[in-house]
């Protein structure tokens, strides 16, 4: 008898159950997105040059919000002297049902035919001396595109988790029988060009967590919250 690992059937009901809701969601007709207007004001409140980073470059949502599928996307691209090029992504949604949740990198990079290698989990220091947890992987782009280590965490109501099924499953259940939350994603690539080895793997680690971490200690009380502890509808 083949003995089936227990994420991989942790996964396969997860996805049933979404599908099932997805059913059940079509009785009720294709929903309304909640405060689809509201932005969170994600290019005011990260600093231009945190420690030794600088910014290479920006991109912030444009586009009209009703071709958005989520609230706001924000893209910067720091370099540092030592550390090479890392790109900090941030999304939010004030309404995290299907049509309107987050880019999940695990998801999306696997959708779209990236070689995608998780990692164990790893422990952010912030500086209040608190430890939050990001999920950790590689993700290389099909036919020789970009290669990066990518860490990221999704920022709730109740927290921050990095569970991606789980949250998926949870918001699923919030649109169905109530009204959906609104979540934020802080997300973290450092790229690199040759073959990734241990060592390689290591120093991206900590060029991600350097960049965290100035990033951190320079943002006011607000964005401090809404990236590293919690968020709620108040906090926009």
């Amino acid at each position: 008898m083949i003995k089936i690992p227990a994420r991989v059937y942790r996964d396969g009901m997860v996805l049933f159950l979404l599908g099932c809701l997805a059913i059940a969601g079509s009785f009720f007709g294709h929903p309304e997105k909640f405060d689809r207007n509201q932005r969170v004001g994600f290019a005011a409140m990260i600093p231009e040059s945190p420690g030794q980073w600088s910014q290479v470059s920006v991109k912030s949502s444009d586009v009209p919000t009703e071709q958005l599928g989520i609230n706001e996307i924000y893209q910067v691209l720091y370099s540092h002297p030592s550390y090479g090029q890392v790109a900090l992504t941030l999304e939010y949604t004030s309404d995290s049902r299907r049509e309107f949740e987050l880019h999940y990198p695990d998801v999306c990079h696997s959708i779209r035919g990236d070689q995608v290698v998780p990692y164990p989990p790893a422990r952010f220091e912030l500086s209040d001396g608190r430890f939050i947890e990001a999920a950790m992987m590689n993700w290389q782009q099909r036919n020789g595109g970009y290669n990066a280590v990518t860490a990221y965490w999704y920022v709730t109501p109740e927290g921050i988790t990095t569970d991606t099924m789980r949250l998926k499953v949870k918001q699923a259940l919030s649109g169905l029988f109530s009204k959906p939350e609104a979540a934020v994603m802080v997300r973290f690539d450092a790229f690199y060009e040759q073959t990734l080895s241990p060592q390689k793997r290591t120093d991206l680690f900590n060029a991600i967590k350097t960049l965290s971490q100035n990033i951190e200690s320079e943002v006011d009380s607000r964005a401090n919250t809404i990236l590293y502890k919690h968020f709620n509808q108040e906090d926009v």
